[in-house]
């Protein structure tokens, strides 16, 4: 509703601007919640560019096509998604004409977003080359963070699985760990119950995406129990029947937890290497934390040793608690090292967004590593983002940042990672490494 109400309410003006902050790590928000270019698939998918683009031939529609396909939750290569668009234009005409009536949108893995992919594609096959666009066409990179990892570390072997290595088709790392994933089940269904349950139910890439992308952020067994109950539940809705009895139910979860946590540990055991020896560097410092980010910005990261006080009062004769955290001045070095692996990725994520702004004269609009702008400008963008990052990444990163470390902790550095051999220089041919 409140979506809604504010989408109404800035319909009626002719353009506006959303004022934009960032935070210590160099990561860019918009300020406005509800409707805004990071909100939800309602709340993004009220907006479009002001300034229009012009499609004047098939290249410039590409990415419309391709974006349209990605909403709708289709893979594969550009060529299949383009594909799959066009034998499909029939039924997206419908939709737009009369999308109350004909609902297949509703199926769509961003319904709002494929419904305002629907208006805008009508409105061009109808109008024909010369047809305006407005409509932000996005494109994700491909699991960021593993991707930033994988580039510090030169891992080729989990590159390959990230598109970060060029001439191969559009590759999917979660579907390679639920491939795992399905053959631990197989192995274990004869002596465990739920193993059989589970491979019967299916895992495909839903159930690994969210504990797979969250590794280097920190995901662990039991927020990763709660992701999978999201799913499973969502299917439960959907019309599949629960093949677990309630006293199973919470084990079960627990189980393919456990089961998908561990393939992911062991895909990526150099990622998981590298994050330990951060996290045990970071816990010898005793004060702020510094880095530089790759876009030259001093980041500081102070998080605080708390202490929980207890407000006690009796009001009507009953006794209220009313309980809060106070922070120290001193930093708490175990809550710095849980928290330095994501801050640090998202710092180097949050240059890339400063160097494309600094690079762009078109419109762009961004979700950290999720990039829009109008189909007409979206292959330039796409060129100069991977340019960005062979840029980045040409520097050898992690030796810089375990230097920062080192001398902060003042610890040896006898523990040493060696680059792997993934070539950087070649990110400018990396196809689906946004996509």
């Amino acid at each position: 509703l409140r979506i809604m109400y504010v989408a109404k309410l800035y319909s009626k003006m002719e353009k506006f601007y959303f004022p934009m902050q960032v935070d210590y790590r160099g990561r860019v928000y918009s300020v406005p919640s509800f409707v805004s270019p990071q909100s939800c698939d309602l709340g993004r998918s009220c907006l479009e560019f002001y300034k229009g683009v012009p499609i004047n031939n098939e290249e410039d529609a590409m990415w419309l096509k391709i974006h349209g396909a990605n909403v709708w939750g289709r893979k594969g290569t550009y060529e299949d998604r383009i594909a799959w668009i066009e034998q499909n234009t029939k039924e997206i005409i419908t939709i737009a004409d009369d999308p109350m009536t004909y609902k297949l949108w509703h199926d769509a893995s961003e319904p709002w977003a494929f419904l305002a992919f629907c208006f805008e594609y009508a409105s061009y096959k109808k109008e024909g080359y010369g047809f305006v666009s407005h409509l932000p066409c996005r494109m994700d990179a491909s699991c960021n963070g593993v991707q930033i990892l994988s580039l510090l570390l030169r891992d080729e072997k989990i590159g390959k699985l990230t598109n970060l290595v060029p001439g191969l088709p559009p590759q999917d790392v979660y579907q390679f760990i639920a491939d795992k994933v399905n053959k631990t089940l197989h192995r274990s269904k004869n002596r465990q119950s739920l193993a059989g349950d589970w491979l019967k139910w299916g895992i495909d890439r839903k159930y690994t995406k969210k504990i797979v992308m969250t590794k280097p952020f920190g995901m662990n067994g039991f927020t990763s129990t709660l992701e999978l109950e999201n799913i499973f539940l969502k299917q439960i809705r959907e019309g599949r029947s629960n093949p677990f009895s309630k006293s199973e139910y919470l084990e079960a979860l627990l189980y393919l937890s456990t089961v998908i946590n561990k393939q992911t540990n062991i895909v990526l055991e150099n990622h998981m290497n590298l994050m330990r020896w951060i996290k045990a560097h970071v816990q010898q410092i005793k004060d702020t934390l510094k880095w530089t980010t790759p876009f030259g910005i001093e980041v500081q990261q102070h998080i605080c040793d708390s202490v929980s006080v207890g407000i006690f009062s009796v009001l009507g004769m009953e006794k209220t608690t009313l309980n809060y955290r106070k922070e120290k001045e001193n930093v708490d070095p175990v809550k710095q090292s849980k928290a330095v692996v994501s801050n640090y990725i998202h710092s180097i994520d949050a240059s890339v967004v400063h160097f494309l702004a600094c690079k762009s004269d078109y419109d762009v609009t961004t979700i950290h590593d999720c990039f829009a702008t109008q189909s007409p400008n979206a292959p330039k963008m796409h060129k100069q983002l991977r340019e960005i990052y062979k840029d980045i990444f040409t520097e050898d990163l992690l030796l810089k940042f375990k230097g920062e470390l080192t001398e902060q902790s003042k610890l040896e550095a006898e523990d040493s990672f060696e680059l792997g051999t993934l070539d950087v220089s070649a990110l400018n041919d990396c196809r689906y490494m946004f996509s």
